[in-house]
């Protein structure tokens, strides 16, 4: 089994490593969320890797290096 490396955006565990099997990984989605601030709405995209009933994480990695990170040979 190989881990692979990404940045968590999970609320509470931000900034924190996690460690994914990619067997689990079924789906990945980019999501665009409007965000409202003191200065007016922002878009902030965030990266989704879909594990079915294993779970879902939530990445800081862009949606194309999380896809090219998944696709690494070990």
């Amino acid at each position: 089994m190989s881990l692979k490396l990404f940045t968590n955006s999970a609320e509470g565990f931000e900034k924190t490593s996690i460690a994914i099997n990619p067997s689990f990984i079924v789906s990945v989605l980019e999501r665009k969320v409007t965000v409202a601030g003191g200065e007016g709405n922002r878009e902030e995209k965030t990266t989704i890797l879909f594990g079915g009933d294993k779970g879902t994480w939530t990445v800081e990695e862009d949606f194309l290096t999380a896809v090219a990170r998944l696709n690494e040979r070990d």
